[in-house]
């Protein structure tokens, strides 16, 4: 029984520590000793026995001044039962403890019942139980409490193995459970077994710890998770199989593995069965008006690349039914490969809205600046409901299919813009554009300019399409376009102009003409029109500066026949010719055959 020990063990800047003379590492050598007389032999250790251990109010303290550390341990109590080997006895201890780099404090208790077997090699621990409460503000929620019960920790030395049976660990309202077993632990270590995280309440979890919960457009979300995997662990790797994840409503299942520790190699292959992202992303604020996005001026992107350089990952997400910003994607497969500094993903497939999309995404940050590139297709997507979901109207329709390869480079946005470059194919099939009725406008303009009148329909605006396609070269941050074609009822137009992307400015032309089939349908007083080109100009700053649209662009010197044969010399100095008092067709509409007026 020892009762008020008190020990201090103090280690120098230099090195040294005050127990170096208990040690003699400083002690001159020894003189040869003389050969002792013969003992009596020693009674086996199987014969080993001892009352037992008590210690009270003791104290220890640990000081470190190379690293500036230092631990008290205070009011320490240990309590060893009768000892004798092969047969169970308890021990446990207690005590207070307070670090002082990081600030934490607490309390310490343990207890178990301890076998040691010699002969066997077996050492036992039994019905250990470790309670640990611990302050501090370097803690999460400034407390952490922790209990830890194992029924059966078992050692043999002679085959060289561990086993852990049903060890539980609880901590801030979690609970862990596992058993594990170890192998060749004294040359190449190996561990397996299966890990539970029993269901819990991340949003519980992380007022417990004090952490912000997050804003989410659904409240009821991050309410339960759960978690278990069969994990094979040696010195330099960790592999989980059999990964089963619950969060809310939604289900991951597959595999992952860290490999090479020192320069971590990472694999994952995770089957999502469903997530409806929107409900975990921050809500619209109340009363929010929809703001132009601000350009983002030469702020860099933040895309780390000296990780990137150093990641080695090859993993596959793949998930069953997916929404995220109110887009229904479905059997989503998206396969990352990263290594010296390249990024790829590929393949990157989904099924959308009765379509396919299929991307081949890459980063290259080995150089200066980082590098992207894009293979992309969408083929078959059904446009109206796709924008349904997407925006809450369906104002284009149609079957759509586009092919886009594009590159860039650079770290900030402008940058990016200057270096675009690449190619794209677009196609529509069957469908319309809601608010926009290009027949009756036609209709509209040319009775104005004859002094007639239409009569109103209250039905919906709509311009009808059997197709549309085009292409567009990308140089420069220049988007051109030079054969938009589309073929609608009575009609066909046709499109060219450009998008500059690095000044944020539109510049298209598009024309229409009614085809032969418009004889007769709009009207005798009509027919004239078949066969004419309608042309019109569109330049848009998309900065917000003044648009500005062209019914003509007939200059004070040019003249255009009507269809009687006559000639109109009316001139205007106006960017719209056609305005001011009773317009003259011809200088909007042109007969086929004559020079064209430009709209």
């Amino acid at each position: 029984m020892i009762h008020g020990l008190d020990v201090e063990l103090i280690r120098k800047k230099n090195g040294k520590t005050n127990w170096d003379d208990l040690t003699g590492k400083d002690a001159a050598e020894p003189a040869a000793a003389t050969q002792p007389a013969e003992q009596p032999a020693a009674a086996p250790l199987g014969a080993l026995a001892i009352a037992g251990v008590e210690l009270r109010d003791s104290r220890m303290v640990w000081v470190d001044h190379a690293s500036d550390q230092k631990v008290v341990v205070d009011k320490l109590a240990l309590d060893v039962g009768a000892f004798q080997l092969g047969k169970a006895f308890p021990v446990s201890t207690r005590f207070e403890f307070k670090n002082a780099s990081p600030a934490v404090e607490g309390e310490f208790k343990l207890s178990t019942q301890v076998t040691v077997d010699l002969d066997s090699g077996h050492y036992t621990l039994q019905t250990t139980q470790l309670d640990v409460l611990a302050r501090g503000e370097t803690l999460p929620g400034g407390k952490l409490d922790t209990q830890v019960k194992v029924p059966a920790i078992k050692f043999n030395a002679g085959a060289d193995t561990l086993q852990v049976q049903d060890l539980s660990a609880k901590a801030a309202g979690m609970e862990l459970r596992t058993e594990l077993s170890g192998e060749k632990l004294s040359t190449a270590p190996k561990f397996g077994g299966e890990i539970v995280v029993q269901p819990f309440s991340p949003r519980a979890l992380m007022k417990v710890l004090q952490i912000d919960l997050p804003a989410t457009a659904d409240k009821a979300v991050l309410e339960e998770a759960s978690f278990k995997t069969k994990l094979s662990a040696t010195t330099d790797a960790v592999e989980l199989n059999g990964i089963e994840l619950r969060l809310d409503d939604t289900t991951a299942t597959g595999t992952a593995s860290i490999r090479q520790f020192d320069a971590p190699a990472y694999a994952f292959k995770l089957d999502v069965d469903q997530l409806n992202a929107d409900r975990y992303l921050p809500p619209p604020a109340e009363g929010e008006t929809a703001q132009p996005a601000a350009t983002p001026g030469a702020a860099a992107l933040g895309i780390p690349v000296e990780p990137l350089r150093g990641l080695n990952l090859n993993g596959t997400l793949s998930v069953g039914q997916l929404t995220i910003t109110k887009l229904q994607l479905l059997k989503v497969v998206v396969t990352t490969v990263a290594k010296e500094g390249l990024v790829r993903v590929h393949p990157f497939t989904a099924k959308l809205y009765q379509g396919n999309y299929a991307g081949d995404l890459r980063l290259d940050v080995r150089g200066n600046k980082p590098k992207y590139s894009a293979d992309e297709s969408v083929t078959n997507v059904q446009v109206g409901p796709l924008l349904k979901d997407m925006v809450g109207d369906d104002y284009v329709t149609g079957k759509a299919t586009l092919n886009a390869t594009i590159a860039s480079a650079g770290d900030t946005v402008p940058e990016i813009k200057k270096q675009l470059g690449g190619a794209v194919k677009f196609a529509f099939e069957d469908g319309y554009v809601k608010g926009v009725d290009v027949i009756r406008d036609i209709r509209t303009g040319y009775a104005d300019l004859v002094g007639q009148s239409v009569k109103p329909e209250d039905k919906e605006r709509r311009t009808y399409f059997s197709s549309i396609t085009g292409s567009a070269n990308i140089q420069n941050g220049v988007v051109k376009n030079d054969d938009l074609y589309a073929k609608a009822p009575l009609m066909r137009v046709k499109g060219r102009g450009d998008v500059n992307l690095v000044n944020e400015k539109i510049d298209y032309r598009a024309t229409v003409r009614l085809t032969d089939s418009a004889k007769g349908q709009l009207g005798k007083e009509y027919d004239q029109l078949a066969g004419v080109d309608i042309k019109r100009s569109r330049k848009r700053s998309t900065k917000g500066e003044r648009s500005s649209r062209k019914n003509s662009a007939i200059s004070s010197t040019t003249r255009s026949r009507n269809s009687s044969g006559t000639t109109c010399s009316r001139t205007s100095s106006s960017d719209d010719p056609c305005a001011g008092a009773r317009r003259c067709w011809c200088c909007c509409f042109t007969p086929q055959g004559s020079t064209p007026a430009r709209w």
